[in-house]
């Protein structure tokens, strides 16, 4: 199971707490202070956006998965906000409410989620690594590479 990259307070923090209840909101849609977050709709995106992430991030970096939101960079946290954003307005009830700027705020997400996988880009999780158990390795390097045979073949031809 994944921990949470972020929290819905971190999605107010970054989305802004009017456009969340838009998103997510239940209750009087005329009257913010009559709506309140569905909580369970929220989690189910930030588990969906955490899990996305993961994958993407797992293959260099195996400890992210046991982070803690509080612990996440803040790079991680504002890529997985964007997502769940993206995927709030792309549900919002029978319309699709995704602005080009959401849109393409994903599109960078899961581009950056594709260049650190592929080794392109970092995730800035080098310390978590190097302090995660078992994952620093020392010791000797041992190959065997066979002589070169070319000069004994081509011997002559000259």
């Amino acid at each position: 199971m994944t921990n949470p990259i972020v929290t819905i307070d971190d999605l107010q923090t970054r989305i802004g707490g009017r456009e969340l209840l838009q998103l997510a909101g239940v209750g009087n849609l005329n009257d913010d202070d009559g709506r309140v977050l569905h909580e369970p709709r929220l989690n189910e995106e930030i588990s969906f956006a955490s899990q996305l992430i993961s994958g993407y991030l797992a293959t260099r970096y195996p400890a992210i998965a046991t982070l803690e939101a509080a612990s996440q960079p803040d790079l991680i946290k504002g890529y997985a906000a964007d997502i769940v954003r993206y995927r709030l307005r792309a549900r919002s009830g029978d319309r699709n409410t995704v602005t080009e700027e959401v849109r393409k705020r994903y599109e960078d997400a899961i581009g950056w989620l594709k260049d650190v996988a592929r080794g392109r880009a970092n995730a800035d999780l080098e310390e978590l690594q190097a302090n995660a158990k078992g994952s620093s390795q020392t010791g000797d390097v041992r190959t065997y590479q066979p002589a070169a045979r070319a000069p004994g073949i081509l011997e002559g031809w000259r």
